[in-house]
């Protein structure tokens, strides 16, 4: 992918990616379907939809808190603790002079600034998701918390062994992330849609 060419506005985004628009709003209503077809089961669960608000404030907080954290540490951690690492100029390397160049004298990472503000805006589908209310059970939280945790782990780890290992998955969903060399809060985040609900 020729990073030049992509999109440096979320207006010019979504009109060169409007699946992160379609893909958002199929899901949603999907989900919004199994809850009609299933008021009683969520009536028992006293479950209800998450909401706009709830869920436009996730979406708020991730992306804010992305740029915080990634502002804060390219800012005040010593360059030689940071993720990005950059060989002292006249040292023999087998890089580009890419490779070489100061972190103030790369180009901002614009374009994966704005695919990760786009991945968060998708967090607005769980605004019809249902939920239901908190236990009241410290040992239901921590089972739930733990068997959650660990099939969070399987499922993310099914998922990206699928997206290296199936060349058309790793095309239409996972190659994007490997277009950025160099991990930052903003490429972590370069995927598609798709991929993101699937890792959450």
């Amino acid at each position: 992918m020729d990073l030049s060419k992509e999109p440096r506005n979320l207006d010019d985004f979504y009109r060169k990616y409007p699946s992160f628009i379609w893909g958002p709003a199929l899901v949603g209503g999907g989900v919004m379907a199994i809850c009609k077809a299933l008021p009683a089961r969520l009536d028992k669960l006293q479950a209800t939809p998450y909401g706009w608000q709830a869920s436009a404030l996730y979406a708020v907080y991730g992306g804010v808190l992305s740029f915080a954290v990634h502002g804060w540490y390219c800012t005040f951690v010593d360059r030689e603790r940071q993720l990005q690492t950059y060989e002292k100029r006249g040292t023999p390397f087998s890089g580009t002079m890419e490779d070489r160049i100061s972190y103030r004298e790369k180009e901002q990472p614009r374009v994966a600034a704005i695919r990760q503000l786009a991945t968060f805006a998708t967090s607005l589908v769980y605004s019809v998701y249902p939920f239901a209310s908190a236990t009241t059970s410290w040992l239901s939280f921590v089972a739930w918390t733990c068997a959650l945790a660990v099939y969070w782990d399987i499922h993310f780890f099914i998922v990206h062994k699928i997206a290296h290992e199936n060349k058309h998955a790793y095309k239409w969903l996972h190659k994007l992330h490997h277009t950025y060399k160099q991990p930052t809060a903003f490429s972590v985040t370069a995927i598609h849609p798709i991929e993101s609900s699937t890792s959450r």
